[in-house]
């Protein structure tokens, strides 16, 4: 009879469901990636699009259940007109998909995520302040693009187009992004920001800590009446 090892026992089909998810996503990320100019505004374009069924809006981000996803560009370029070929007739979170240029950034501005290419660098500042106050996907194409603000960065590695990820500037913004989406990016920036205006309390958790706040308050109540007892044996001994 063959052995079957500790490892291979441990291996459930959901571990092996989700290793090849992440090979799949990561599969799809790269395809046709290469960094040549003529390929450069449809991978990042691709991208984008791929992006957003990764990445989770709190509740008020949207005014109505069929609010469409709106995404901005700050410049009118080839990415956004390939972006709105690529979204025409598609939903992602079973809601229709509009682009919109984006003249002026700041906290009206009617989008959930906003594309900032290089070209427009110097606006980035602004739209990390506005993404504070609203939940906003913020995607550029800038150098250093983590640490001035953005969510989401392209970056270029071995020729092809890549990017990288904050969590800090998602937790600010009170998005969430999936792990499938991390586990191909480059880089994940960690963060140590922890809003309270979106912390959910596991259900499980809060179950656990009450039992045990139960148990601490019966266990005091039982030592409140021994302690006389004790006292009292104490003092025939």
């Amino acid at each position: 009879m063959t052995r079957v090892s500790t490892v291979e026992r441990q291996r459930s089909p959901r571990t092996l469901l989700a290793r090849c998810a992440c090979l799949l996503l990561a599969l799809a990320f790269s395809t046709g990636a290469l960094a040549q100019p003529a390929l450069e505004e449809t991978v990042k374009a691709a991208y984008i699009y791929r992006f957003l069924e990764y990445v989770a809006w709190p509740p008020q981000a949207f005014r109505t259940p069929d609010e469409p996803l709106v995404i901005g560009t700050t410049h009118n370029d080839g990415v956004t007109a390939e972006l709105s070929r690529i979204v025409a007739e598609r939903t992602v979170h079973n809601r229709k998909l509009s682009v919109v240029v984006v003249k002026q950034v700041d906290r009206d501005a009617p989008v959930h995520v906003l594309y900032i290419p290089s070209d427009d660098a110097a606006r980035l500042a602004k739209a990390a302040e506005v993404a504070r106050q609203r939940p906003i996907l913020i995607i550029t194409d800038v150098n250093d693009g983590l640490e001035k603000g953005a969510t989401i960065n392209f970056v270029q590695s071995e020729g092809r187009i890549k990017f990288e990820v904050s969590l800090e500037a998602a937790s600010r913004a009170g998005l969430t992004i999936s792990s499938r989406l991390l586990a191909v990016a480059t880089r994940v920036k960690k963060s140590a920001y922890r809003p309270a205006t979106y912390a959910r309390l596991d259900p499980a958790v809060a179950v656990i800590q009450g039992l045990a706040r139960n148990q601490v308050s019966r266990s005091l109540h039982e030592l409140s009446h021994a302690l006389p007892r004790l006292a009292a044996a104490t003092r025939r001994w």
